[in-house]
């Protein structure tokens, strides 16, 4: 979970298992391994299609820290994407990195993280 003060409020962001839910609510079905192969660097899907699924990521992150929060939701996915081209390229990745430390990082209890999920974080120089 990250929190931070964007356009002066504290929000947040956090990844889990409800964020998938709330992905494949936006998106349609995607397995953990595509979200993974999609947030990577992978040639598979082009710039447009990640770039509209970061989007869609970080507004689930958004809104799945909020609920937890027992919060009103009081954004929807354009302001996310305001947040993202406030923060820019280099904030937005280092927290995509600190929220997925969970399914990455081999001294959490989700040690055992999608196969994919490992490989595409490191084949991206990622830790």
């Amino acid at each position: 979970m990250i929190e931070l003060e964007i356009s002066g409020q504290i929000r947040g962001f956090k990844f889990g298992t409800y964020t998938f839910k709330l992905i494949n609510e936006l998106s349609g079905d995607k397995s953990i391994e595509d979200v993974f192969e999609l947030l990577s660097n992978s040639e598979k899907h082009s710039m447009t299609d990640r770039i509209n699924f970061l989007r869609t990521f970080y507004f689930a992150c958004a809104k799945h820290y909020t609920l937890s929060k027992k919060q009103i939701v009081d954004f929807d996915e354009l302001e996310v994407s305001d947040w993202i081209d406030e923060m820019g390229i280099q904030k937005t990745s280092d927290i995509m990195a600190e929220l997925l430390k969970v399914y990455t990082d081999k001294n959490t209890k989700n040690s055992n993280a999608p196969a994919m999920g490992l490989e595409l974080q490191s084949s991206n120089g990622k830790h």
